[in-house]
């Protein structure tokens, strides 16, 4: 058996990062540089671990390669499923601080401080993907077009 952890990755609706960026002030801004891609990114690792840990039965909708073992919504259309991740992110409102059994803080307004902290970081790793071409451009030969 292998040792290593199974990786999850979490595919979350871009409208739940812009439902939490409108929430809570955080704007983006796409005209001055491309930091916001990272910004998504972050957010995106924010809101979706949150969701997993405070809606864990909702794994099967948010982990590529789960699927659900029962129709969690009995209308599975897109205008129900809207509805649902519209309310999705109202524990992220809660004055009060939202707890696990064992008194784990799943999500505290004090974390906001933290996340803006982090966006409003102005340094940036930017990293372009390295590769090697294999195989012609086009249709290459050193014989004139023609029959």
């Amino acid at each position: 058996k292998s040792k290593e952890k199974k990786v999850q990755i979490i595919t979350l609706k871009a409208s739940l990062t812009s439902q939490f960026r409108s929430i809570f002030g955080l704007y983006k801004v796409r005209e001055v540089n491309d930091y916001h891609h990272g910004q998504d990114a972050y957010l995106n690792c924010v809101v979706a671990t949150t969701l997993l840990k405070v809606y864990p039965n909702l794994a099967p909708e948010f982990v590529y390669g789960e699927y659900p073992k029962f129709q969690a919504f009995k209308e599975n259309k897109a205008t129900a499923k809207a509805i649902i991740y519209t309310n999705l992110l109202r524990f992220f409102t809660e004055d009060e601080p939202r707890f696990t059994k064992d008194g784990e803080i799943l999500w505290s307004n004090s974390y906001l401080k933290t996340i803006k902290k982090e966006l409003n970081y102005h340094q940036m790793n930017i990293v372009k993907k390295v590769e090697v071409q294999k195989g012609g451009f086009s249709k290459e030969s050193i014989k004139p077009k023609g029959p």
